[in-house]
């Protein structure tokens, strides 16, 4: 890791400009990737493009992204992978909500209130309809959102209990996490590209994980 560092400020100096194109599922870490790769390399020009995971997935598989960072990378060999962090997913409610003074909750303690929930084709609620699968419970959510802000509004706003991945936004405004027993377990967030996306950028990219500041990691 020491190394690596060193060989990331030995380059500094050398990038004069460019662009990298990085696709993100959580704004966070992503974010906190993004600034660590500028602190070092300020002309560099970051594009960002912010999706739900399937979306991710689809750009790096077709391009329109040289990295991104995501949840559940597939074990395929397409892919070149870096674990940058490990989170679970939470529940979040509204810091006044009655759930925000217990600290932990079960789902068979969840189902009394409206649920706010993702679409399908979102990591987080895949591990929220797994949890719940595995309880043997099956419910209708109060509200169903495509977007982690349509979550966090709706959060914010009173309108039930939503679920984000722990480290997945930087926001403490309206919104307080509870552990959720049964998605207690942490699961990796990658750093990935295609195995074939060669290329300074790219590569440094991979190595700025090791300089981000205490406790983003």
């Amino acid at each position: 890791m020491e190394a690596d560092a060193v060989a990331i400020l030995e380059q500094r100096e050398e990038l004069a400009g460019g662009e990298l194109r990085v696709g993100l599922g959580n704004s966070m870490p992503g974010m906190a990737l993004i600034s660590a790769f500028k602190a070092l390399y300020p002309k560099i020009q970051i594009c960002v493009e912010i999706g739900n995971w399937s979306d991710i997935m689809a750009a790096v598989i077709d391009r329109r992204v040289d990295v991104a960072v995501l949840p559940e990378v597939p074990q395929d060999r397409r892919f070149r992978c870096e674990v940058c962090l490990h989170q679970r997913v939470v529940a979040i409610c509204h810091p006044g909500h009655a759930l925000n003074q217990l600290g932990r909750v079960s789902v068979v303690e969840l189902i009394q209130y409206p649920l706010v929930f993702r679409t399908r084709n979102s990591s987080t609620q895949r591990v929220v309809d797994k949890a719940f699968r595995t309880a043997g419970l099956r419910l209708e959510p109060a509200i169903v959102v495509n977007t982690r802000e349509g979550m966090l509004e709706a959060v914010a706003n009173r309108l039930g209990i939503g679920f984000i991945w722990e480290h997945g936004s930087s926001r403490v405004d309206r919104i307080a996490k509870v552990v959720v027993s049964e998605m207690d377990a942490e699961v990796p967030e990658y750093i990935f590209a295609l195995l074939g996306a060669k290329g300074k950028l790219v590569e440094l990219f991979f190595h700025s994980r090791h300089l981000l500041p205490q406790g983003a990691n």
